[in-house]
């Protein structure tokens, strides 16, 4: 997977490869009263595209843009009725120094 990466490619990716981590697909269970320790079940109607999001950084980018964004994203908890995991791509990234022109795409 070199030179730039589109979203599609990458849940691609990601996709074939799920089955080499089986927790990607579980989802934890507590016991009621908490009488046991949680513990993972598989999730038969698992699919990929509720874990895998693309968005954008909001115009006109920059640094400041991209810590908004990341820290409004990683204040929002995750669905516990699901597998706990979550890709969150995100383009427009070009406008910020330090990161390579035509990385992401």
């Amino acid at each position: 997977m070199e030179g730039f990466l589109k979203f599609d490619d990458f849940r691609q990716y990601v996709s074939e490869r799920m089955h080499t981590v089986e927790k990607l697909t579980q989802k934890l269970v507590t016991v009621p009263f908490s009488l046991d320790r949680p513990y993972w079940v598989e999730v038969p109607d698992f699919d990929i595209n509720m874990h895998m999001h693309c968005t954008a950084l909001p115009r006109p980018g920059g640094w400041k843009k991209l810590r908004y964004l990341v820290s409004r994203l990683f204040s929002q908890q995750l669905n516990r009725d699901c597998p706990l995991w979550e890709f969150i791509f995100v383009e427009g990234l070009d406008s910020i120094p330090q990161v390579p022109k035509g990385l992401w795409r």
